[in-house]
């Protein structure tokens, strides 16, 4: 996936399920999903969604150290 922020602090990120667009610091939506979270102990994410958004942070980041170099998710993972 990709992930562009602009100015506004607005952020698209596009994968292979098609692309999502923040609203720009509309905040609500995550406050809802942690009460319910400490309400009834079900998290709003699977651990697999978990996993693939902090492997595709750290795929980020380890392209950001070699000068925008292209690094998969599936790179990271083997890694880990």
């Amino acid at each position: 996936g990709t992930f562009r922020a602009d100015k506004k602090y607005t952020a698209r990120v596009t994968g292979d399920k098609g692309t999502a667009e923040s609203g720009g610091g509309d905040y609500n939506g995550l406050v809802r999903a942690i009460a319910g979270f400490f309400r009834d102990g079900n998290p709003p994410v699977s651990a697999e969604e978990t996993i693939n958004l902090v492997a595709f942070m750290e795929a980020a980041e380890e392209s950001k150290k070699h000068d925008g170099k292209e690094v998969t998710i599936a790179e990271v993972m083997k890694k880990a």
